[in-house]
């Protein structure tokens, strides 16, 4: 009987997830928008590391009024944008690694990845934001771990030296050949 049950509640669980799962919480890891985004992230990050980049949260966004934005040095309407929320890292010197959480925008019709002030007037782009967060994190691990050997190496170090010293104080007065008068 237990067994039916735990069965039959698997299978359940399994549609419903299939169903109503995580249908907005797509990854996009190819594709022309996705290219662009790197391609831009690579000229704005001398420290971007490569093949980090993951978009998230992939939403298209249908204009109700056209926008203009500008394509090398001439004005284009736009009609449908797509935002996510770009993923990527960073390294400076091996050791200072930052995850960015970062919003991108991306016109599908004229193949250009556009910056926050190009749609920073449309609505459903606030709403976009709204729901996601963007952040930028310092991975402590690296750091934490160079500073924990500048203060461990020295007290081992003075452990080890500290019961091997010699001292000819200690041992006159351990063998008596000091005069206390």
């Amino acid at each position: 009987m237990v067994k039916k049950l735990f069965v039959t509640f698997s299978a359940v669980m399994m549609v419903f997830f299939s169903a109503f799962g995580f249908v907005e919480a797509r990854t996009v890891t190819s594709g022309k928008m996705y290219n662009e985004i790197n391609k831009q992230n690579k000229t704005g990050h001398y420290d971007y590391k490569n093949g980090s980049l993951q978009l998230q949260h992939v939403e298209q966004i249908n204009l109700s009024k056209p926008v203009k934005v500008d394509k090398a040095g001439k004005k284009v309407k736009i009609t449908k944008l797509t935002a996510a929320v770009a993923s990527y890292k960073t390294v400076r010197d091996k050791i200072f690694y930052k995850d960015w959480n970062d919003y991108v925008y991306y016109a599908p019709e004229i193949n250009q990845v556009l910056t926050p002030g190009d749609v920073n007037s449309i609505p459903a782009v606030k709403d976009f934001q709204k729901k996601y967060t963007s952040s930028v994190t310092l991975e402590l691990g690296p750091i934490l771990g160079l500073l924990a050997l500048l203060i461990i190496v020295p007290i081992i170090f003075l452990i080890i030296w500290n019961k091997k010293k010699f001292s000819t104080l200690e041992y006159k007065i351990y063998n008596g050949l000091v005069d206390t008068e």
